[in-house]
């Protein structure tokens, strides 16, 4: 039998894609390098783009104590007044039972508004310096809120469940005495909904569905009607009269969406949107070919949304946009539950969406607020569903009150394109930058068999692999470096699937690639 040794070296070209299946075509590229697909767990990652991964960052809580008995988060609100004196004011508003209470950047929260009813979902809005804010109970009326007074919403509007600022007006929908129809305030004024200027659009009346979303995009306001047959719209024009009138067009139908507050800006200069069988769609894809479900940005993990999510409680979602740009998170509520535990990460920096499922994350409602305790930087902030509000992108790779962040990595099965060839697996190395001491658990299984496992400390290796040597065999301080194991009793396989975990509280793994040591052995039919 003859024998050679040689050593692969494995990047990522992929994230979490549970609908690709457990196997992977994948084959060793000139240069010893193989590029996997994707992953069939990708837990509280961050990708990079030379092909490696790092934790999920971490979270602080803003508040320091539980609010309302650790109620759910439902919503929430980075709301500023410029005023006139050149001195800005924040108010991080949020809802949860029946109260919207508010802070001054300072995370001391108090009541603007109680009696509210409970279990509903907001929506905000801001014009001339004056906070709208509603949500989708029937009872409860629009209101406003000028940083001192808080009111029923002047002006007689309709009483609606979302709003959006388009083109100096606001602009209505979610009504629920009229559910086709838009209804917007005068120019430059919210508090005007029944004089000149303001009036009303009916958006395909009686066609089964309802108005369920609003964005303004690209100069134009979106209209999602939903959640059976769904379709989305165009108003174009700048006022109801004059030579750029309001005018309505349809732009796609048959894909309905789920909720308003799951619409958020994406890039390229794009809207995503939930649609009501819990995939995530794109305004520009849909646009271009309809209810076409391989054009989804969530095509990866599709199925497992439609196993997962629990459908009668998307409303409850929301999304939103890192400030870089990179990537976008969504927040859902799983089956048998009745408020938001999953949330999931998008990548879209790639040809190809990746995605992560942030697993340590109970996030109840999703926003973005300046954040003074970092040189004033927009930030990712997370209504939790213990009544605490969170700045999220913090270095400290933990939870503040709920402990570690668990990295979790696995394969699909590789037999690096030669089923028929076996193989011996002779060492592993781990290119990382070091962060920490703690140990990355790198673990693997051969065909049918039960897992391996080695630990690799992240503070580095002394051990030299046989032949097997790929820059230096030691961290020695460099930037990024391998650390290596031997695999002892590796074993033969034909196909093998890789796992890599940490659970370290605090601390960060930064992984670029890891390469595997293997004899390829004679071809063989033998069952392993």
């Amino acid at each position: 039998m003859t024998s050679r040794r040689t050593s692969v070296s494995h990047v990522l070209d992929g994230g979490w894609a549970t609908d690709f299946g457990t196997t992977a075509d994948a084959t060793i590229q000139r240069g010893g390098r193989l590029a996997i697909p994707f992953l069939r767990t990708a837990e509280n990652m961050l990708f990079t783009l030379r092909g490696g991964f790092e934790k999920a960052e971490g979270t602080a809580a803003i508040n320091s104590a539980a609010l309302e008995s650790g109620a759910d988060i439902r919503g929430f609100f980075d709301f500023w007044i410029a005023g006139t004196t050149g001195a800005p004011a924040q108010h991080r508003i949020i809802h949860l039972s029946t109260v919207v209470k508010k802070d001054d950047g300072d995370g001391t929260f108090a009541d603007i508004k109680t009696g509210l009813e409970d279990d509903k979902i907001p929506a905000y809005a801001v014009l001339n310096d004056l906070l709208i804010y509603t949500s989708d109970s029937n009872t409860d009326v629009p209101q406003s809120w000028d940083g001192t007074t808080n009111q029923n919403l002047a002006g007689t509007p309709p009483n609606f469940a979302f709003h959006v600022e388009h083109k100096g007006r606001i602009w209505a929908g979610g009504i629920a005495a009229n559910p086709s129809r838009l209804a917007y305030s005068a120019l430059n004024n919210p508090e005007d909904w029944t004089g000149a200027g303001s009036g009303t659009i009916d958006i395909s009346t009686d066609d089964g569905d309802r108005v369920v979303g609003l964005a303004s995009h690209n100069g134009e306001l979106i209209v999602f009607k939903g959640p059976y047959i769904g379709s989305i719209h165009r108003i174009q024009g700048s006022s109801p009269t004059g030579s750029d009138p309001f005018r309505r067009t349809t732009l796609a139908e048959g894909v309905p969406c789920s909720a308003h507050n799951t619409i958020v800006k994406a890039p390229p200069n794009d809207l995503l949107f939930v649609a009501a069988d819990a995939s995530i769609r794109s305004l520009a894809a849909t646009a271009k070919f309809g209810d076409y479900d391989g054009a989804s940005p969530s095509f990866p993990i599709n199925q497992w949304l439609r196993d997962n999510i629990n459908f009668s409680e998307l409303k409850r979602g929301w999304a939103i946009t890192a400030p870089s740009g990179d990537y976008t998170l969504f927040t859902f509520t799983l089956k048998g539950k009745s408020i938001n535990t999953a949330l999931l990460m998008v990548d879209h920096r790639f040809k190809e969406p990746r995605w992560s499922y942030w697993t340590s994350y109970k996030a109840g409602c999703l926003g973005v607020s300046i954040n003074s305790s970092n040189s004033n930087q927009p930030t990712l902030v997370m209504g939790g569903n213990d009544g605490i509000l969170y700045n999220m992108q913090q270095v400290k790779r933990s939870i503040s009150t709920a402990g570690s962040i668990d990295l979790r990595m696995r394969t699909p099965s590789l037999d690096y394109g030669d089923p028929f060839r076996t193989k011996t697996a002779c060492g592993v190395g781990i290119q990382i930058t070091p962060t920490s001491d703690s140990n990355l658990v790198f673990r693997w299984a051969r065909d049918g068999n039960s897992e391996q496992s080695v630990n690799l400390s992240q503070a580095g290796s002394s051990a030299v692999l046989g032949s097997f040597i790929l820059g230096t065999d030691t961290l020695g301080g460099d930037a990024s470096s391998y650390t290596f194991d031997e695999m002892e009793e590796g074993g033969e396989f034909r196909s093998i699937y890789y796992r890599m975990t940490n659970t370290a509280e605090s601390d960060n793994v930064k992984f670029h690639s890891f390469a595997i040591s293997m004899e390829a052995n004679a071809l063989s039919t033998e069952i392993l």
